[in-house]
């Protein structure tokens, strides 16, 4: 075999296919406890479900394909190898970028219809969402790598040129796109009436976001050397499949419902401080600004509900993720029973 085909042959380590596996574990435990409460509770699935279910399918084949490979007892080489890096990148992209849509719906029911700006910004991440998606698949030779082999085309110098383009390019939209989502969690907890702890829980826990950013970084830091003299593909797909598992798992904590509602302790309606869940309401007549109202259900002396703009919806306390239908744009509260 020669130097330059070594440089790019991947061979999985005994250490390399227990951390993969483990990371498949963790993320199977975290989908599992997703889609058992979620059943639990509404008897049916979302349509965040169903692509963080695609997710976890295509993370699962990224931990398969080494697996296979390492039971062949030899390298992959020529044309074999070339396939299944592919197979490998486009999995390992379409893993994380399904992530990202099932965030962006699961951000959508909790509260980003009832504001018109974050509505419209919501819109617009989901565009350069799916066009960043695209884009990643602009800049590498996966098409050379299918029809010639993965040595024959990464013998090329414009291969190690674009190879560093792809890699920097990769990283760019895997990061924007990371942070242009979680604002909008962030913006929706400032809104919310919550505890405190809860809150700093939230927040806490979509920070975890920055945990795949860093592996991102760290896959460029470890792939960029790498171009000037020996590819270890094993190291760089172990961070991989790390950054997609942690994405994963971040993608089923933040869903769960109980994070998102008060304490029992706190969320006890009394008169100084009743407790509210939003509910379609008509929207009130006479609304010459253009803003839907909540209605309060607790009378006032003259027999009138308390009005609250639409800005101040989501400081209900908020009963997600079960999908709230509204109609002509109005939304409401009701009493805790």
């Amino acid at each position: 075999m020669s130097t330059q085909a070594s440089y790019y042959v991947p061979i999985y380590s005994t250490t390399y296919l227990v951390l993969t596996w483990l990371f498949t574990a963790l993320a199977l435990l975290s989908l599992g406890l997703r889609l058992a409460i979620r059943w639990q509770r509404f008897s049916h699935l979302f349509w965040d479900d169903f692509f963080v279910i695609l997710a976890f399918a295509l993370l699962l084949g990224t931990a398969i394909q080494p697996t296979i490979a390492t039971f062949h007892y030899r390298p992959l080489t020529g044309t074999a190898g070339g396939k299944w890096t592919v197979v490998w990148l486009v999995s390992f992209n379409t893993s994380l970028w399904s992530v990202k849509i099932a965030f962006l719906l699961f951000f959508k029911r909790l509260g980003t219809e009832q504001l018109t700006g974050l509505k419209r910004y919501w819109w617009a991440v989901l565009g350069l969402t799916i066009v960043s998606y695209g884009a990643l698949y602009t800049t590498n030779d996966s098409g050379c790598y299918w029809r010639e082999g993965l040595e024959a085309c990464s013998a090329r110098p414009e291969a190690r040129r674009m190879s560093l383009l792809s890699i920097r390019l990769n990283c760019t939209l895997d990061v924007l796109t990371d942070v242009l989502i979680m604002t909008i969690p962030f913006y929706i907890v400032s809104k919310i009436r919550i505890s405190r702890r809860q809150r700093l829980i939230l927040f806490a826990l979509f920070s975890l976001v920055v945990i795949t950013i860093i592996v991102a970084v760290l896959r460029v830091i470890v792939s960029m050397p790498q171009l000037e003299s020996r590819l270890d593909c094993g190291l760089i797909e172990l961070f991989g499949h790390l950054q997609a598992t942690i994405a994963l798992i971040v993608v089923c904590a933040g869903s769960f419902r109980a994070l998102f509602t008060q304490d029992r302790r706190d969320s006890r309606p009394t008169p100084e401080r009743p407790s509210y869940t939003l509910r379609p309401v008509q929207q009130a007549r006479g609304n010459q600004s253009g803003l839907n109202f909540l209605t309060s259900p607790l009378p006032t002396p003259g027999s009138q509900h308390e009005r609250y703009g639409s800005g101040e919806a989501l400081a209900c306390n908020v009963s997600v993720p079960s999908p709230m239908h509204f109609r002509d744009g109005g939304v409401g509260c009701k009493e805790h029973v």
